[in-house]
């Protein structure tokens, strides 16, 4: 077998074989091009929200739900006492619930404080721990019609869409910015991940 022939039949073959090799060429670089602007639209973010994602979700989901269910039926008992009630905001205050109500048409206006039970401060814990990231992390929870939010100082939260209906926002119908949203189960479509930036 003769080298020469090796590298000489190599050539011949790119030769007759230019239009392919060419279209090949075109492809790889538009697949490189397309990929690399897929990773600056959506890998920050969609990577970004692993960095602070919730832990151990399936096994802290109980804590999520009973929170969840819980407070939104405080939502429901006011929203039958005013039909204009448009969110409630929720503070901890250590072993109570601080409620701001914001009605459409009007401010927001603290509304009460109520005792946790031992259920909710003990899912509370869970919840915290949960959604630790270094030195900070749950911050309050949010509810509108048919969802609750559990929201970070990170801008990143857990929302249970009570109607399973796929968020369409983070914190408020009106914020900027790009909104990124997840399934937490790929079972349930209830439990939603969300990162704003």
């Amino acid at each position: 077998m003769k080298t020469g022939t090796f590298f000489q039949r190599g050539w011949d073959f790119l030769k007759r074989r230019k239009r392919v090799i060419l279209a090949l060429a075109v492809l790889c670089v538009a697949v490189y091009s397309a990929g690399v602007w897929i990773a600056e639209k959506y890998t920050y973010y969609v990577s970004g929200m692993w960095e602070w994602e919730v832990k151990d979700f399936s096994g802290n989901k109980p804590y999520f739900a009973l929170l969840a269910e819980n407070l939104y039926g405080y939502f429901e008992e006011e929203q039958e006492n005013n039909s204009e009630l448009a969110s409630m905001r929720i503070v901890s205050l250590g072993d109570k619930w601080q409620f701001y109500n914001s009605y459409n048409g009007a401010g927001e206006t603290t509304e009460r404080v109520v005792d946790m039970t031992e259920e909710e401060r003990a899912s509370l814990d869970k919840v915290d721990a949960a959604l630790h990231h270094k030195y900070a992390g749950f911050d309050q929870i949010v509810i509108y019609p048919d969802r609750v939010t559990f929201v970070t100082v990170y801008d990143y939260g857990v929302i249970w869409s009570r109607n399973g209906e796929k968020p369409t926002f983070y914190f408020s119908p009106e914020e900027k910015g790009d909104f990124y949203v997840t399934r937490l189960s790929f079972f349930s479509n209830k439990w939603y991940q969300c990162r704003l930036h």
